[in-house]
């Protein structure tokens, strides 16, 4: 990221950590990305009382997450919590196996509590992927109930869950600086908006599902005769806009209806008010933070939701049978410009991969649900049994 760009964002971070108390980063994907966003860090927490500065972001937290505690937290420790976030780190680290529920939160804590006194630790940090991220807080104060000094790391806090723990992290409705690649970094330095959005060209999509998992969504999708796009915003976004634009026209073309639902608190019991949309597919550009508690959970338990909840992109795997996702947890984004464009200058198949299979073919039945050829059917069959 050039000089000029930088400066202007922690500028702007300054600038809102006086009006609001405090400020939040949040890195777009990429190691370049990552060495901005920890420059940034480090010049806002140079400006700014520690506790003021957020950095978000689970991928850091692997990353850098050695480098982020010995700057904010001064712990003696890390605690992993899932095999998936766990980093190499220079400060002493234990690893734990996911949290499976609630319901074992002292025996976890207490387990957690031996270990660190067997040895020495008395202050420690906590990290957590996204599957645990939210039983975080009770077992902080299940931790700090046992006399363990213990923070949290991460800030994933899109229903306000998180509390205040030691005084290292401010309300949930502090207001957020997103920092990213500087190529969208212009047009919203000129947006008058409280916050500064710099991620991938083009849009985030909401949640990543395991590559065998999402077949079980789009099982639910094929006999769907009408879908939901639910954008979820925190600021005006022409990009989004146009995205939804024109995965509706695509929907359109293969004669499935779309609509385009803003809501402004979107939560099942409303969702359910659109009883002709019978699939729904959720658009972010402010990944983690912008996706309500059940829409993040919806994505791994989809009993929690009413109806079938894809992304985007599964949408257009599935309409256009190509394979997109292609490794566990990761969606990349960094397309998406192009499939825009593609989407508004075509009616015909969009090529995502260079895996693409043979397309599918949506035969809308007459007062039924919509059907689709054999050949996928069989596919979709296979990828359910092997799952």
């Amino acid at each position: 990221m050039e000089k000029q760009f930088l400066e202007q964002i922690v500028a702007r971070g300054v600038d809102f950590a006086r009006d609001y108390g405090s400020v939040m980063l949040q890195s777009g994907p990429g190691k370049h990305t990552l060495e901005d966003s920890m420059e940034i860090f480090r010049q806002l927490t140079d400006k700014l009382p520690a506790t003021s500065v957020i950095f978000h972001g689970d991928h850091v937290a692997r990353c850098c997450v050695d480098d982020l505690t010995a700057m904010r937290a001064n712990c003696e420790a890390i605690i992993y919590i899932g095999d998936t976030c766990f980093a190499p780190s220079s400060l002493p680290h234990l690893v734990l196996p996911s949290i499976p529920d609630v319901t074992d939160m002292m025996a976890d804590a207490t387990a957690i509590v031996e270990a660190c006194q067997s040895e020495g630790w008395g202050n420690v940090v906590l990290v957590a992927e996204y599957s645990n991220w939210c039983l975080l807080p009770a077992l902080a104060d299940a931790l700090v109930g046992l006399g363990l000094d213990a923070s949290i790391q991460q800030m994933e806090d899109p229903t306000g869950e998180l509390k205040s723990i030691h005084g290292r992290f401010v309300p949930a409705d502090a207001t957020p600086v997103y920092v990213g690649a500087e190529s969208a970094l212009e047009t919203h330095l000129r947006m008058d908006s409280k916050i500064i959005h710099c991620s991938c060209p083009g849009v985030f999509v909401a949640g990543v599902v395991p590559t065998r998992r999402r077949y079980g969504v789009m099982n639910s999708l094929k006999q769907c005769t009408c879908i939901g796009l639910l954008p979820i915003l925190h600021a005006p976004s022409d990009p989004l806009n146009r995205t939804l634009d024109a995965l509706e026209r695509h929907l359109e073309s293969r004669r499935l209806p779309a609509r385009v639902c803003y809501l402004a608190d979107p939560t099942p019991d409303k969702m359910t008010n659109f009883p002709e949309i019978d699939g729904w597919v959720v658009a972010t550009e402010c990944p983690n933070t912008a996706v309500p508690q059940w829409q993040a959970n919806a994505f791994f338990d989809r009993s929690t939701v009413p109806y079938p909840v894809a992304t985007v992109m599964e949408l257009l795997a599935s309409i256009d049978s190509v394979d997109w996702f292609t490794t566990r947890y990761q969606t990349d984004l960094r397309n998406m410009a192009k499939i825009v464009s593609d989407l508004s200058e075509s009616t015909e198949s969009v090529s995502l991969t260079k895996h693409a299979v043979n397309p599918v073919t949506w035969v809308p039945a007459t007062g039924g649900p919509v059907m689709i050829e054999e050949g996928m059917k069989g596919r979709a069959e296979r990828y359910q049994h092997e799952g």
